[in-house]
């Protein structure tokens, strides 16, 4: 599969003339950055124990890739003008 990933990420950033990275993060994140910087709400089912996995009342084992996104933007140079393709593996 990573071949694949690898294959497809340096097409598109030859045809786009553009950098490529991939990003690996760790399984473990903040709760914030799992849901509520992804605007889910408190009561939503998906926090319970049943279907999430909590390492502490403040970090947890990621529930879905979409966490990785408030770590990247955060990373970003707010003045510095970006353009850039970025995968997860």
């Amino acid at each position: 599969m990573h071949t694949l990933l690898y294959g497809i990420m340096d097409r598109l950033s030859r045809r786009w003339s553009l950098p490529s990275r991939v990003v690996r993060h760790n399984a473990l994140v903040a709760v914030e950055d799992n849901y509520d910087r992804l605007g889910f709400n408190k009561s939503d089912v998906t926090r319970d124990q049943r279907y999430s996995r909590y390492a502490s009342p403040t970090v947890m084992l990621r529930s879905h890739t979409s966490a990785s996104v408030p770590p990247l933007l955060r990373a970003l140079e707010p003045d510095e003008p970006l353009d850039e393709l970025l995968s997860k593996s």
